[in-house]
């Protein structure tokens, strides 16, 4: 699954691009409200919207409780968004983004060792692409997640050894390659919230 993302960004010849599982879906209004933002600000990687959850008979589940960092449309440069993380903590939700094809070739994605992050690995690319250009917050509830234990995610998280290396090769990553983009203190805290998550 984590090697996908690389491969169809490669593929892609479109201008923005869109990750989506099978089994999640979208209000009829996101690509639209998406695309309009991305163009009304050129410079952000992607626009993220609001996201509520179903489970596996898709019964709603609510409102995914990710902080509301603006009550209408904005862009956040990479100085405002180091600040937002610091202050609200990660809002985007990568089922609910939409990103600018090329910014996955200026950092590198494509035939990247980004795979190594598995589960983790769009939850990165987000940050790193907002750090890096900037973002767009969207605050409507424009994407549906379908939760369930079998889901990957779920699946890497109960797999001790391997939540482990996932949580390392994000410090080294943070830490060495990209240590000029993430904030140390954001980078440690964060490392303590993502293992809590297995404790």
């Amino acid at each position: 699954v984590e090697e996908m993302y690389s491969k169809l960004a490669e593929a892609a010849t479109c201008e923005y691009v869109h990750f989506f599982a099978s089994d999640d879906f979208l209000e009829p209004t996101f690509y639209e409200k998406s695309i309009e933002q991305l163009e009304r600000y050129p410079k952000a990687s992607f626009p993220s919207t609001l996201t509520r959850t179903v489970d596996s008979e898709g019964i709603d589940l609510g409102f995914i409780k990710t902080p509301i960092v603006s009550l209408k449309p904005a862009y956040f440069s990479p100085d405002e968004v180091k600040y937002k993380l610091k202050q609200c903590g990660i809002w985007q939700m990568s089922c609910a983004t939409v990103y600018r094809r090329e910014t996955f070739e200026n950092i590198g994605l494509l035939n990247s060792d980004f795979y190594r992050l598995r589960s983790f690995l769009d939850t990165f690319i987000i940050l790193l692409l907002a750090l890096k250009n900037g973002c767009i917050f969207i605050p409507e509830v424009l994407s549906v997640l379908r939760k369930g234990e079998a889901s990957f995610s779920a699946k890497m998280a109960k797999n001790e050894k391997t939540h482990a290396d996932i949580v390392n090769f994000f410090k080294e990553l943070t830490v060495t390659r990209f240590s000029d983009i993430f904030p140390k203190e954001f980078v440690r805290d964060f490392e303590r919230s993502f293992w809590g998550l297995h404790l």
